[in-house]
This record gives structure tokens, C-alpha cells and sequence, in this order.
């Protein structure tokens, strides 16, 4: 699994932030800090992330599972 940790105070961490937003389409309604993506699924706010996560991990140990980079257009 690759964890990437993006610091959105600055601006080249904040173009980063929306290569993974664009690549994963995510809307822009939906597009807040924390934002955590797993395989081809993201969540974010602390609830949504705590809720999802254990079954985002259980979808990518069972069914194999890439690096976010992946996903970036």
C-alpha cells in the first residue's frame, strides 16, 4: 500500500491536492480537507474517513489494490 501525505498549506501542495481530486472526479462539492483515497474510492472528514476505511482496505486486500498515483490524469 502507498500512503502519500500532502501538506495543502502551500501551493505546491495544494496543486497536488487537486491532481488527486481531478483524477479521482471527485466533485467539486465534495472536495475537502481531510481527503483520504483508498484503491479506486475516497472519503473525507474525519467520520467519513473512520467509517470507511476499515472496508476500503478489506475491498483492497481481497481484490488487489495500486497506488493512488494511478489514478492521476
Amino acid at each position: 500500500m502507498t500512503w502519500v501525505n500532502i501538506n495543502v498549506d502551500n501551493a505546491s501542495g495544494w496543486s497536488e491536492y487537486l491532481k488527486f481530486a481531478d483524477g479521482y472526479d471527485v466533485p467539486l462539492k465534495e472536495r475537502y480537507v481531510p481527503m483520504v483515497y483508498v484503491g479506486n474510492s475516497y472519503g473525507w472528514g474525519i467520520d467519513g474517513i473512520r467509517n470507511n476505511m476499515g472496508v476500503w482496505i478489506s475491498e483492497c486486500q481481497q481484490n488487489g489494490c495500486y497506488s493512488p498515483y494511478e489514478m492521476l490524469k
